[in-house]
């Protein structure tokens, strides 16, 4: 191809003929992106549609988890366990 370009352009052939050229010979993917008509659209808009879709769900996501947080049973305030902890705490400070 870079052989024909040369060719064409010493011949004075400019640049929109050769592309011409090219799509006549070879179609659209002699380009190596899809015409930006019609259906082909959807190859330029999806991409950019499902990243922004992807980072909206990854949001509300977190967002979501961020909320429902329960405290673990470990956590959830019972009287024997607060007067172990206390006890454990006066042992310790003994050793201090």
């Amino acid at each position: 191809m870079r052989e024909v370009i040369e060719i064409k352009l010493a011949e004075g052939e400019d640049a929109e003929s050769i592309r011409d050229y090219f799509l006549e010979q070879y179609g659209p993917q002699v380009l190596g992106e899809p015409p930006r008509q019609g259906f082909n659209w959807l190859a330029w808009i999806l991409p950019v549609v499902a990243v922004a879709g992807g980072g909206v769900f990854v949001w509300l996501r977190l967002q979501q988890m961020a909320s429902t947080r329960r405290p673990s049973a470990a956590r959830v305030a019972r009287p024997e366990a607060d007067e172990r902890e206390r006890r454990l705490d006066e042992e310790l400070a003994r050793y201090d």
